[in-house]
């Protein structure tokens, strides 16, 4: 009986979601949540708090900020009396030390970059702390820790560790004074010791947290893209087993009968290994439904001291899951509670009363920023930091550890903060009919991925829509064929991306998701520090592409553009790699004309590829059931001297998207088409509404004529409803639970094509020689797609077409939820 009233809980989640293999069609799959047309202006009534991906917060406990964001790792001093937290994400990184009775952070020590390690020496004297790859000389940071107090010490250097391309991760310190080193790149574990001879072993592919068992006997260490833990010797490294886990062992916790806890970050599984039979002996499902995708992101453990409960951070889910584990191999999840944006670091109190949660990107609203004008800032130097990334904050969180009835009405908070998928059978008239009678009729989708543009960047000046004129930079002169569609078809205001920036953002593009190796790597490479080199190991979304998808499910795909290798390099531009995907399904064409940052030809010359194949395919009648294309050339490449000028950029994917819409309409494949367009991701642009709300186009016969749609989508919706067209199961939790774009369609027709609109600029400019943003654009790292410092890009845009007046900084909204 324990367990039954929470049982009951989960019973709504637990009967609307299907499991992935399981679900043949779209009529018979879950739908995705309930539409809404919130808006971030809306009155707070229940104290949750909508983020722009469809997910809400309503944190508990009370918390600390800390001045750096994502931390990687917490720990209690021996006394119990303080809490370090290491951070390493976009802002500041280093260790902060907060006092456990009163809640202050007391001291904090600055690095330049970090990742992942930190431990304390048996005397508790000493901190050492990973440098991450940030080409110290040092091995490792190391501080004297005194009540409370960190001072800088000399570093640790180890010769033993080659310094060229070294990356350290996880750090353990022995009881008999000897330090364990993940050295990351090499796959290798280094023991080091005062006095004595460093020795190594070789371990699996990226080993990232290494954790040294209660005795201190034996350490094991979580091969990140290996899917396996190693278990060695401390005494020698010699290993005593190797055993596979899931997806993206991110976090190791020991219990004080020696059972591993192994968080599979690239899942929702926490593996159990037994230490008598180095065997998983059961896992543990973190979701709050068993049948979900990917998308819980467990990231962080914690046992209490008495060995009874397990805190699994799930960091997608927004949640704590507490676990009873009191009983070997019959381990019973109780129920979750509610944190702030993505919870990264546990740790929990001496006592077990108090569980310390480090959330890495908000806890309930970001960092104030829409700061009104001001002539204090016209020099950019005095501007305040707005970019999307410098924004992130950190906090920790003092969350008394909660009895059955608090943990009952915490678990609730969680339910009522996780979109939930609704099967067909909840939709109301309107609904179904779009779902049986529209989405079953598509057969084509043409799916395209755009770059770094907000709404009202591009329709500000519609005003139908809820747009800033006074923000508009590539309004209808510019992008004539935007507006035309936008105006003919469906207008769409509330369009949010769910990436921040290109590297997540084509991940959520392609798989409604960004795993834990991707939210790291564009947080460490976009503030310019370095992130593990790895590949698709680390890399690939676990639930796989929507590529994958179809191609699982036997249909016919083709790529212009978009694909893997975008993610073998985080800040690399988005091209297709022909070992991740079959010579068939990869215009090679398409990719040879390649457009980079102004020069190679431009996006309306090489949709001409996209048009042939087009052609061709209406005389042979076979043309493929998804077509995945990356348009990229709205980026613009500045003012830089000599390359194609901001507008010239815009207005030829303009005339691309142009060309393609008038094309596709005009074919035979017409009547049973859908075209998909939305930005990776917003790139912190300007936007009155939220700084992530973004363009996005749907065209199709189906799609409604001359309408505002108001509902607030996300890019998880529309990688559902292509889905739900295409009779494809979700890829993850987001695009599960999103909320499709059914007031997008009617059920009935409207075949009229479109005629696309001339150009009404010269799409051949340059930039000349002298211009007020040469100097400027010239400093920037323009070698690919989003490698230049985006505040300045933007401000440079922003001096080009608001000259003389200064540039707003950009909103972060909370949608609040009635």
């Amino acid at each position: 009986m324990k367990h039954f009233c929470l049982a009951a809980l989960f019973l709504a989640a637990s009967t609307a979601f299907l499991p992935p293999a399981l679900a043949p069609a779209a009529d018979d799959a879950p739908v995705g949540s309930a539409p809404t047309d919130q808006l971030p202006d809306m009155p707070l009534a229940t104290g949750n708090t909508m983020l722009p991906n469809g997910w809400k917060l309503s944190p508990a406990g009370t918390a600390t900020q800390l001045p750096g964001d994502m931390p990687t790792h917490m720990l209690l001093t021996a006394d119990g009396k303080y809490l370090l937290t290491a951070t390493g994400g976009y802002t500041e990184h280093g260790i902060s030390v907060i006092d456990v009775t009163t809640g202050k952070m007391i001291d904090h020590a600055k690095v330049p970059a970090t990742f992942a390690g930190m431990c304390i020496d048996p005397t508790g004297k000493h901190v050492r702390l990973s440098t991450g790859g940030n080409g110290a000389a040092e091995t490792l940071y190391s501080f004297s820790f005194d009540n409370g107090q960190l001072k800088s010490e000399p570093g640790v250097e180890i010769d033993a560790i080659p310094e060229k391309g070294r990356f350290i991760g996880g750090l353990a310190c022995g009881k008999d004074g000897a330090t364990y080193i993940a050295s990351i790149h090499e796959n290798k574990i280094y023991k080091a010791a005062a006095g004595k001879e460093t020795i190594s072993a070789e371990v699996g592919y990226r080993p990232c947290a290494i954790e040294l068992s209660p005795s201190g006997t034996v350490l094991a260490v979580a091969n990140w893209g290996d899917k396996s833990v190693d278990l060695l010797d401390s005494a020698d490294l010699k290993h005593l087993a190797k055993v596979t886990v899931g997806s993206h062992p991110a976090a190791l916790a020991w219990s004080g009968d020696g059972r591993l806890f192994v968080a599979n970050a690239g899942g929702n599984t926490v593996s159990v290994i037994s230490e008598k039979t180095w065997t998983v002996i059961e896992n543990i499902r973190t979701s709050l439904d068993f049948q979900v995708p990917v998308g819980s992101t467990p990231l962080a453990l914690a046992v209490d001291p008495a060995g009874k409960r397990l805190y699994i951070a799930n960091a997608d889910n927004n949640d704590v899951a507490v676990v009873d584990i009191d009983e070997p191999k019959e381990s019973k999840v109780l129920g979750f509670i509610p944190t702030g944006w993505y919870p990264c670091a546990l740790a929990v109190a001496h006592d077990g009363k108090t569980i310390f949660v480090g959330t890495g990107k908000a806890l309930d609203k970001f960092t104030p920023n829409n700061v009104p004008n001001n002539p204090a800032h016209a020099n950019a130097a005095n501007r305040p930091k707005t970019y999307i990334g410098s924004l992130l904050t950190g906090h920790v969180s003092f969350v008394a550890a909660p009895d059955e009835k608090a943990l009952a009405g915490y678990t609730r908070q969680v339910l009522a903060n996780t979109p939930v998928p609704r099967p067909s059978q909840e939709l109301s008239k309107a609904q179904a009919d779009v779902l049986a009678n529209t989405f079953s009729k598509i057969k084509h989708v043409v799916y395209i991925i755009k770059e770094n543009r907000t709404y009202d960047q591009v329709f500000g000046d519609m005003p139908q829509g809820n747009g800033d004129p006074s923000l508009c930079m590539f309004g209808k002169k510019i992008t004539p064929n935007h507006h035309a569609i936008a105006s003919q078809w469906v207008l769409l205001d509330n369009l949010y991306c769910n990436g921040e920036v290109s590297v997540d953002g084509h991940a959520w593009c392609d798989a409604a998701y960004a795993n834990d190796f991707t939210e790291r790597s564009w947080t460490n490479t976009y503030s310019k520090r370095t992130i593990v080199d790895a590949d698709d190991r680390l890399e690939r979304q676990p639930g796989g592409y929507i590529w994958d998808n179809a191609i699982a499910h036997h249909l016919s795909f083709i790529s212009y553009g978009e694909g893997a290798s975008f993610l073998a390099t985080p800040e690399a531009a988005p091209d297709a790699d022909e070992k991740s995907m079959k010579g068939a399904d990869f215009s090679k064409p398409w990719q040879a004309m390649a457009w980079k940052m102004g020069l190679g030809r431009p996006d309306y010359e090489r949709m001409k590829v996209f048009i042939d194949d087009l052609n061709a395919a209406e005389k042979t009648g076979n043309w493929p059931a998804l077509t995945v294309m990356s348009l990229p050339q709205d980026h613009t490449a500045a003012r830089r001297v000599g390359r194609s000028t901001p507008d010239a950029c815009v207005a030829s994917n303009d005339v691309a998207v142009g060309m393609l819409v008038e094309a596709v309409s005009h074919s035979k494949f017409w009547p049973q088409t859908a075209i998909f367009i939305i930005e990776d991701d917003a790139q912190n642009g300007q936007d009155h509404v939220d700084a992530h709300r973004t363009v996005g186009l749907v065209i199709s016969p189906y799609t409604r004529r001359g309408v505002v749609d108001h509902t607030m989508y996300t890019t998880s919706s529309y990688v559902r409803t292509i889905e739900l067209m295409l009779h494809l199961p979700p890829m993850s939790q987001y695009d599960a639970a999103a909320t499709p774009m059914f007031a997008s369609f009617s059920a009935e027709p409207d075949l009229r094509p479109y005629t696309q609109e001339k150009a009404e600029i010269d799409l051949t400019a340059v930039n000349p020689r002298k211009n007020a943003g040469a100097k400027a654009s010239a400093a920037l790292d323009l070698s690919d797609l989003d490698k230049a410092d985006p505040d300045k890009l933007n401000q440079i845009l922003w001096d080009w077409f608001k000259p003389g007046t200064e540039m707003p900084a950009p909103v972060r909204s909370l949608i609040f939820v009635q």
